[in-house]
């Protein structure tokens, strides 16, 4: 008889270790799983089209930059 009531699952004293942080994991886990399936792609939207912008102008406007920090 002793056997069955070890077979038998019956909430006893569970340290609050077990409570707190063990069953935490499981909906963690599950959580976890739902947010993965839910995800969709992400989609960008172009707001204007770029800006060309010149090679030169770019490069004269570093070496202003880099002779006014030197000063």
């Amino acid at each position: 008889m002793e056997e069955e009531g070890k077979k038998g699952k019956k909430p006893g004293i569970v340290s609050p270790f077990k409570r707190v942080f063990l069953k935490g994991e499981k909906s963690r886990d599950k959580k976890a799983h739902e947010k993965v399936t839910e995800r969709r792609p992400l989609h960008t939207v172009v707001l204007s089209l770029p800006e060309r912008v010149e090679p030169d102008r770019l490069l004269s406007d570093y070496i202003e930059k880099e002779v006014k920090g030197s000063h």
